[in-house]
């Protein structure tokens, strides 16, 4: 989880992290420093279960520390920040993730940089959750990998980044520090969540499996602006039997900007009136987390539908 090296077959696997405590000396007159490894994991074997690890060993040291900084591979780091931005409900403290492209034991690794940017964003000691990567400060629900060359790997989609480092910090989207709240682990999840992407030629047996094999929640990567399939190899008679028998179907963008708007097009009213759920401009990877918490959180499927399309942690724009 915290750095990656050569494994035996050659390939890159998670190494430990004394090239991290190395770094970290050099700014131990700033910060006093307190390791934890949770576990070594490529993060594509990330699951769900991690992701409450990681919120509730956060949520058990909330009041001995300032701030959190946690280190994770990139292939899900969007996933886990969007996770910890919902189980961390009334965060006054800091919690920043990041990675690297490079491995830390390597001397032009992007990693060096990416650690002491994040340790920059802390000493502002603004609650909520955040990615650093490269140059930027990413909102926890609103970052997404969009390389996997740059050193550069991460954007803010949809949402202008929280700011830009350089020498200082340059704000464009500054959060409010926040005071007199007090922290609440909502870290429950129900993961029988399917995400599926819509193409020319998908058939709505994809639905149809997902109901007989007990999903309780579909979210639908459309086309466009909400856009489905509704003459050949129709999508609404699947979308409606899915939300008649109460898995809420949440339709989002496969478009890297703009928003789900189910009103536009006659196809996306008919998704509508069959009960389909606008994720307006999430992500998909915020959407699918979003919605396994909702499902572990709340059982009234009309409280699911009033979260799904809520702005809880600046995840919806519009």
């Amino acid at each position: 989880m915290m750095d990656i090296a050569p494994g035996s077959d050659g390939g890159l696997s998670p190494a430990d992290f004394h090239p991290l405590s190395d770094l970290l000396h050099l700014f131990e007159e700033e910060f006093e420093f307190t390791f934890f490894s949770l576990f070594d994991l490529d993060s594509s074997n990330m699951q769900p279960e991690h992701w409450q690890m990681i919120a509730r060993s956060i949520y058990e040291r909330y009041n001995s520390f300032d701030g959190f900084l946690i280190l994770h591979g990139t292939d899900t780091l969007s996933y886990t920040s969007a996770a910890l931005s919902f189980m961390l409900d009334g965060l006054n403290k800091p919690v920043v993730l990041t990675g690297s492209q490079l491995p830390l034991r390597v001397p032009a690794s992007d990693g060096h940089n990416n650690v002491i940017n994040s340790l920059q964003l802390i000493k502002y000691h603004f609650g909520g959750v955040f990615i650093v990567f490269g140059n930027e400060v990413i909102r926890g629900t609103r970052a997404k990998k969009v390389s996997a060359f740059d050193l550069q790997a991460f954007t803010s989609v949809n949402d202008e980044p929280v700011g830009n480092i350089g020498l200082t910090i340059k704000w464009k989207n500054r959060p409010k520090i926040r005071h007199n709240t007090t922290l609440k682990l909502k870290d429950k999840l129900d993961q029988r969540v399917a995400l599926l992407k819509i193409f020319p030629g998908f058939s709505e047996d994809f639905i149809y499996s997902c109901i007989k094999n007990d999903y309780k929640g579909i979210v639908l990567e459309s086309f466009g602006v909400g856009n489905v399939p509704g003459a050949f190899r129709s999508l609404i008679p699947a979308i409606k039997k899915a939300t008649s028998s109460s898995i809420p179907v949440v339709i989002v963008s496969q478009c890297m900007t703009g928003a789900a708007d189910l009103s536009l097009y006659q196809v996306g009213k008919e998704a509508s009136m069959a009960g389909a759920i606008s994720g307006g401009d999430m992500l998909p990877e915020t959407a699918v987390v979003k919605l396994m918490w909702a499902l572990g959180n709340f059982k009234n499927i009309n409280k699911i539908k009033k979260v799904m399309i809520s702005n809880l942690k600046g995840e919806i724009g519009f």
